[in-house]
């Protein structure tokens, strides 16, 4: 979806952003969602490196330490800004806050749940 919106797609854009008084916090911009794209990628290239289903050019310890970073980003985005997003959020009757009750926040704590399993096995 991040390449799709990078590339001008405009399908669910309404609901990936919050609001404050009918304004969106964040400009979305395609560069934006490249990069975004590109941390996807690189974090599923770690993960999968790590797994040794693909070759990376980096240390255990490295892919190790990609792993906890993973988890831990992952983790404060499920704590969120405790305003707008996460499970402490206190703005709650918006389309962003809406699914990110039901998809991002539950997505984000999926991801950290997976990653410190990774790690410990």
């Amino acid at each position: 979806l991040h390449i799709y919106w990078g590339f001008g797609g405009r399908w669910w854009t309404e609901n990936i952003v919050p609001v404050r008084d009918g304004v969106s916090l964040f400009n979305l911009i395609p560069a934006g969602f490249f990069v975004v794209s590109a941390l996807f990628f690189f974090a599923a290239w770690v993960v999968l490196g790590w797994m040794n289903l693909v070759w990376i050019p980096l240390s255990q310890a490295l892919l190790d330490l990609g792993i906890s970073v993973m988890s831990v980003v992952f983790l404060i985005r499920v704590i969120g800004d405790f305003q707008y997003a996460g499970i402490f959020k206190s703005i709650t009757g918006t389309p962003f806050a809406y699914w990110d009750t039901r998809i991002y926040t539950p997505i984000s704590a999926l991801l950290s749940a997976m990653m410190i399993i990774l790690r410990r096995f």
